[in-house]
């Protein structure tokens, strides 16, 4: 099964955007969105086309910028009852999606945007398991 199938298959049911008042299914979605743009690249099989390049930066832009909102709101403290040990890691984790993004923007592999897929996946299949 290819990476695009795979992001494709999550739990999240298809649809064109997701409603309001439900930030966590909101956040899952944009995950799984975010995979599948950083899937469609892998499924041409080489990086040396110029177009495939760009497409595959955009992704990794783009999920850089939904990544950096996570930071951003976990990085301000308040009061949502998210445990301070679960917020810690995930900062850590921001932190290893930083670093691991300028490293593919700059030297792009099938392994190291897969990676990025695998982790949104996971994420998001974590985030519909507490609301269902």
């Amino acid at each position: 099964m290819s990476k695009t199938d795979k992001a494709k298959q999550k739990t999240i049911p298809p649809r064109s955007q997701p409603g309001v008042g439900n930030p966590t299914y909101t956040e899952a979605w944009a995950l799984v969105e975010s995979a599948k743009s950083l899937a469609a690249p892998l499924e041409k099989n080489s990086f040396d086309d110029p177009e495939t390049r760009e497409q595959i930066r955009e992704a990794l832009r783009l999920n850089w910028k939904l990544w950096t909102i996570f930071q951003a709101e976990l990085g301000v403290e308040k009061e949502d009852g998210l445990p301070v040990e679960m917020r810690s890691d995930m900062l850590n984790l921001c932190n290893f999606i930083d670093k691991h993004t300028v490293d593919s923007i700059s030297d792009p592999t099938p392994e190291k945007i897969s990676t990025l897929i695998d982790i949104n996946c996971q994420l998001a299949n974590g985030l519909i398991a507490t609301i269902e």
